[in-house]
Formats: C-alpha cells, structure tokens, sequence
C-alpha cells in the first residue's frame, strides 16, 4: 500500500517526484486530478497527501476541499507554483481550515531538505495512526472493563454498585420507590440441587422479572446471591405494590428451565418509597427492612410506609394516572 499519493496535472514533475520519493523507500501513487486522488485516499493507507497546485487550481477549489475532508487523518503538503499573490491567498485560505499546515514553495521540491521534511512526517503520520489504534483498542478495553464491573456475570444485570450510581442520579429529581425481591429458600435449593439447578434458576428468574417490567424500571442484582432489586420511576409504594402482586402472580409455578428436578421458589418482596431529602444509602437499608419484614410475615410482601402519605383523592387519582403509564404490565 502507498504511504504517499501524489496529485498534480506536471505529469513530468509527478514522474520526477515519483521517482524520487520511490529511491528514498517510499511506496507512492499518483493522480492526474483531485477526484483520481480522493479514490486512492478513501481506498488506500497513504500517510501523506502531496498537491501541487497552481493559478488554475482556483477554479477547483471545491474540488481540492472535497478531497481534504476525504483524508482527514492524513497529512497534507501543498507544493505551491508560481502563482499570484491574490491565487495564493485563495488556496491557502480554502486549506488552512481543513487541517493543511505545510505549504512548500516549487522551487525546493528537488532539495534534500523536502525529503527528509517528507520522512519526518510520514514518521509522525504513522505514529498518530498508531496512537489512535491503541486509544480505540484501550477504549474498547475500558468500555469491557466497565461491563465486568457493573454487570453480573451470571445474569447479565447490573450489580448493586451500579445501582447505587442509579439512585444516586435518580434521587434529587424522581419520585421513585424501591423493592427488594428475596428467594427464601434459595439456599435451600443449592444444597439439595447444587449450582446445576440453582444458577439456572437465578437466571430463568432475572428473565421473568425483565420481561415483566416497565423499560423504565431499573432491575438490579443485590449484594446478596439471592436478590434482586427494582426501582420503579415515577411509582409510589402503592403502585409498587401492583407490580409486586403481579410479579408474584406471574412466579406462582416458576421452575427453572435447566432443573430436571421439581423446584418450587418461595419469594418476599420488601417496598419502599423513597422520600424528599432520603439518601441513597436510608433508601437502600429501608427496602432491606421491608424485605426482613416480609420473609417474616405470612403474606411475604411488606410495605414501609414514609412521611407525607397524599390523601386518599390525591392518590386514587395518581393510580389512575400510573396504571395508564404501565399498561406495558
């Protein structure tokens, strides 16, 4: 592949130039017109772009910035003729917005110091190449590093620290309520069915649990092997409430996929409402609370109530308002 094309209409100067550069050990290409040469730059890996222009290069200057913004990762040389003041200041203001910084006059083409002013740049064109693959290859590397960390590896959620994160952005600004979805016997089932039934299981269950969630709730792993959280935007603890007693409708013959054994889960579900000036960490130790609750009472679902409770007219009417809102459920 070339690291240098050549553009210019001097078909003799272009083969002497050519020739030149080729002997210094560079791989060259050439084109006869600014259209030829924005093929070969879109096409190739050219480090260099080398034009010469002259007075009728003014009529093309659409033509030469086409071709410029075609390369915006290469370096540029404007081998600049014997031309007008007023047709030099056209180009190089036409250019100078697009990135070309170097412009040679024609008559030091032939010299020593334009091949190694040449070297020098296709060195520092291949070291920004170089640059940009390993910031490419580090961003990918980070953005992987960053899924590790806020994703469970078993079931593709996110962890507890990136729920936390969440809350803390959502908190200021979002009426929101929190519940903590326990399996009470998980452990249980671990031991008698070993991590065959059990990992499936947690799995299976993140699915259903996903699958019947509004797009706007945030499902979450807990630090606990067997928990998970959701945070339901724009819910009060009674429309969380709706959504708990449908969860558990929909879990009430759940078996895991993989189980060849006959496994029957039993959940408790914690709640509660997040209010006004509540930090992340009170909201998080109160829906373990209510979870704590739960798994002690009958009924397996608990509801913290907080402060502010709107009237009974106010609430009805936020109801109707959220069951709108999740139809999707």
């Amino acid at each position: 592949m070339a690291d240098i094309v050549l553009v210019g209409s001097d078909r003799i100067g272009m083969a002497r130039m050519r020739t030149t550069l080729g002997k210094a050990g560079h791989q060259v290409e050439a084109a006869t017109d600014l259209m030829d040469a924005r093929v070969l730059v879109r096409a190739g890996s050219a480090d260099i772009l080398i034009i010469h222009v002259n007075e009728s290069t003014t009529d093309e200057i659409p033509a030469l910035q086409s071709l410029l913004a075609a390369a915006p990762d290469v370096d540029v040389v404007m081998i600049m003729d014997t031309m007008s003041p007023t047709a030099e200041h056209q180009i190089m203001s036409a250019t100078q917005p697009l990135g070309v910084e170097t412009y040679i006059p024609r008559q030091f083409v032939d010299s020593s110091f334009f091949l190694s002013m040449l070297t020098a740049i296709a060195d520092r064109s291949r070291l920004r190449r170089a640059n940009r693959r390993l910031e490419a290859e580090l961003a990918e590397a980070q953005e992987q590093l960053l899924r590790v960390k806020v994703e469970d590896t078993l079931t593709g959620l996110p962890d507890y620290y990136y729920l936390q994160e969440w809350l803390t952005e959502q908190l200021p600004t979002t009426e929101l309520s929190l519940m903590i979805v326990g399996i009470d016997n998980f452990e249980e089932i671990r031991r008698e069915h070993g991590l065959r039934v059990a990992e499936p299981l947690l799995k299976d269950l993140a699915e259903v649990l996903r699958n019947n969630l509004r797009g706007s709730d945030m499902l979450t792993r807990t630090l606990a092997i067997d928990q998970f959280a959701i945070a339901l935007p724009r819910a009060r603890a009674v429309h969380a409430e709706i959504v708990a007693n449908r969860l558990r409708s929909k879990l009430a013959n759940f078996a895991p996929r993989a189980a060849d054994a006959d496994v029957n889960i039993s959940l408790s579900i914690g709640i509660v409402e997040a209010s006004e000036g509540m930090s992340v960490d009170e909201l998080l130790q109160l829906a373990d609370q209510a979870l704590q609750q739960a798994q002690q009472s009958e009924a397996g679902l608990a509801v913290l109530t907080v402060p502010a409770i709107p009237s009974a007219e106010d609430e009805d009417q936020e109801e109707v308002e959220w069951r709108e809102d999740a139809q999707v459920l």
